[in-house]
C-alpha cells in the first residue's frame, strides 16, 4: 500500500489543471508532425514551430554541427542544420528536446532519479518507432507516444509535491507497473493523468488513446493497434533500459498477433534500440 495517511483523491483533469510546473513544449508537436507529413508543406512552413523556441532553435543547431553530421563544416542556420539531419531526425532531435524539459526531473513518489526516468522515456520513444517502422504505423506519431507514456507519472507527482510529499508509490508487476497504489491513493491512474494533460494541451484523439489505454483490458478499435505497440514499446524498454525489474520472458500473445510480429523479431530488435539510446544521449549531451 502507499505510505501515506490516507487518500488524496481528485479527477485527473483537476490535477492536470493544478500542475504549473510542467512546461507545456510539448504541444507544439502534432503541429510539427502534421508538417512533416503534408506533402505541400515547405521548409519554411516546418522551420515555423522550432523557432518559437530559442533554445529548441539552437539545439538543433548543435546537433547540425555535431561531429556525427558536420563532417568538419559547421553550418550556421537551422536551415542547414535540418537539411543534414533530415525530417525524420529533425522530429526525433525536437521532440527528445522538447520533452526532456518535462521528463528529466526526479520523480520521488515513484522512487525514481531523473537520469532513470529519462532513460525510460527514451527507450520507449525508440522502441515504439522501431517497432512502427516494422509495422507500418507513423513512426513519428509512435515515437511521441512513447516518448510521452510516462507523462502521467510526472504530474502525479507534481501534484503530490504539494498534496502529500510523503506518499511513496510501488511498482508492482510489469503489466500493472504503479496502479495498484495509484488508484489507492488517487482514485486514478497515471494514464488518466497524461490524457487529461494532453487534452489541456490539445493533442489529438490519435495521440492521447494509446496513453489513456495503456493499461486498460477493453481498448477502443480505433487506439487498439497503437496500445498493442506502445504495451509492446514498453516491453522493449524495461530490458534495453535495465531500470526497472525484468519484463515477462515474452510479449503478451495478444499485442504481438495485433501487430502481426512473432517474438523473435522482437529479440532481433534489442541492439538497435540500444544503440539509437546511446546515439541519442550523445547528441543531446552535444557529444
Amino acid at each position: 500500500m502507499p505510505s501515506v495517511s490516507q487518500p488524496v483523491r481528485n479527477s485527473p483533469e483537476a490535477v492536470a489543471r493544478a500542475v504549473k510546473t510542467i512546461p507545456s513544449g510539448p504541444r507544439i508537436l502534432p503541429r510539427l508532425q502534421r508538417l512533416l507529413k503534408d506533402s505541400d508543406a515547405s521548409l519554411q512552413d516546418i522551420l515555423e514551430p522550432i523557432r518559437i523556441d530559442q533554445g529548441i532553435a539552437a539545439r538543433v543547431l548543435q546537433v547540425g554541427n555535431s561531429p556525427v553530421y558536420s563532417h568538419g563544416t559547421p553550418c550556421q542556420t537551422i536551415e542547414e542544420s535540418i537539411n543534414r539531419l533530415g525530417l525524420k531526425r529533425v522530429y526525433q532531435v525536437v521532440s527528445s528536446a522538447l520533452c526532456s524539459e518535462s521528463l528529466v526531473r526526479p520523480l520521488n513518489a515513484y522512487g525514481l532519479r531523473a537520469e532513470e526516468f529519462w532513460k525510460l522515456s527514451l527507450a520507449a520513444g525508440i522502441s515504439a518507432e522501431v517497432l512502427a517502422v516494422a509495422t507500418g504505423e507513423d513512426r513519428n506519431a509512435a515515437y511521441t507516444i512513447g516518448l510521452l507514456h510516462g507523462l502521467g507519472m510526472v504530474v502525479v507527482d507534481s501534484w503530490l509535491q504539494s498534496a502529500d510529499p510523503r506518499a511513496r508509490l510501488t511498482y508492482r508487476t510489469f503489466e500493472a507497473e504503479w496502479n495498484v497504489d495509484e488508484i489507492v491513493l488517487l482514485g486514478f491512474t497515471q494514464a488518466d493523468a497524461a490524457a487529461a494533460m494532453l487534452r489541456l494541451w490539445e493533442f489529438p484523439a490519435e495521440l492521447i488513446g494509446p496513453l489513456q489505454y495503456q493499461y486498460s483490458r477493453l481498448v477502443p478499435a480505433e487506439h487498439a493497434r497503437m496500445v498493442a505497440l506502445l504495451r509492446t514499446a514498453k516491453w522493449l524498454r524495461n530490458l534495453a533500459a535495465g531500470t526497472l525489474p525484468p519484463p515477462p520472458e515474452t510479449m503478451d500473445p495478444a499485442a504481438l498477433q495485433q501487430l502481426r510480429l512473432p517474438q523473435s523479431q522482437l529479440d532481433g530488435m534489442l541492439d538497435e534500440i540500444r544503440g539509437r539510446m546511446q546515439e541519442s544521449r550523445d547528441l543531446l549531451a552535444g557529444g
